[in-house]
């Protein structure tokens, strides 16, 4: 994959203006800060995989949960954080513990930091059980959208929130309610020379964005992930974090963008996505860049 050139860049932002503005501007009118906010962050580090195993153990992905379970403790967050080993059936089980104790307006966020696989054409997360130390793949102990969807929809309350730092991890977000679903690595990738990508997907903006607010469901979760679902997400001794989670946790300090004087999840996406595309993708042009990707209809939550 390549760069496109200057005029391309000049008008992918153009696009990405002319998407965003109408979307932000409506949901600066209504987020929520709900009374109850549950957060399970994991950091899937010591993969114990030796050669000829491709799964090699990360270096700040403990750093990454530790971080983000940190600031969200400093705002209210009741927090409980998992590094670095962590098995398939621990999230699982962690997930269902929190059924007897959240409530209609209750928010649970699930950070997950980590491999991602794509396996058989399908993506997962891998925890860290699913490889063995001899290197040999575990696939029953790869988790997969559906499974982490269905442990969601158990949980009887108004906001789910699932933000994954994974290679692969846009194959997690949903098909509704979404403008980044849909095109998945669309234009910014597009190396042809006649801006067709762009135009089509500035032609589709207005069905995407109808189809955010007809297909509403408050019971979708909100799903914010690192990278596309054809890309890999990069971790770097610069930051000491995923690449991603360092840009989501800034957002933090910098990212109020309306100045409310709250950060929600929709402006930390917003100054994490910009954030790589200017202090990552201009550095390491075509050869490792990613985008991260956003789903979950056009509704909002107080995160920072």
């Amino acid at each position: 994959m390549t760069r496109p050139k200057r005029l391309r860049r000049r008008l992918f932002q153009i696009l990405l203006f002319t998407v965003y503005c109408p979307l932000s501007t409506l949901l600066s009118c209504s987020f929520e800060i709900t009374a109850s906010r549950y957060a399970l962050v994991y950091g899937a580090q010591d993969y114990d995989a030796r050669p000829p195993s491709t799964t090699s153990d990360l270096a700040y992905t403990d750093d990454d949960a530790r971080d983000f379970g940190s600031a969200l403790s400093a705002v209210g967050w009741i927090v409980t954080i998992t590094q670095p080993e962590i098995s398939k059936q621990k999230i699982l089980d962690d997930i269902a513990k929190l059924i007897d104790k959240v409530h209609g307006d209750s928010t649970v966020l699930v950070f997950f930091s980590g491999h991602g696989t794509i396996y058989n054409g399908n993506p997962y997360i891998l925890p860290t059980d699913a490889v063995t130390s001899t290197g040999t793949a575990v696939p029953a102990n790869f988790l997969s959208p559906s499974e982490l969807q269905a442990a969601l929809d158990a949980l009887p309350c108004r906001n789910r929130i699932l933000i994954l730092d994974t290679c692969y991890s846009g194959g997690f977000v949903t098909d509704t309610g979404t403008l980044d679903a849909a095109p998945q690595d669309f234009g910014i990738y597009d190396d042809g020379t006649d801006g067709s990508a762009l135009l089509a997907a500035m032609g589709s903006y207005s069905d995407l964005l109808a189809a955010a607010f007809d297909s509403y469901d408050p019971a979708t979760p909100m799903v914010v992930t690192a990278a596309g679902s054809e890309e890999l997400s990069y971790e770097s001794a610069t930051y000491g974090n995923g690449v991603f989670t360092h840009f989501f946790l800034e957002a933090a300090s910098r990212g109020d963008l309306d100045g409310d004087g709250f950060v929600t999840l929709q402006e930390a996406y917003r100054y994490a996505r910009a954030s790589v595309e200017k202090y990552w993708n201009s550095v390491y042009i075509g050869s490792a860049d990613f985008l991260p990707r956003i789903s979950g209809n056009a509704r909002d939550v107080v995160i920072f």
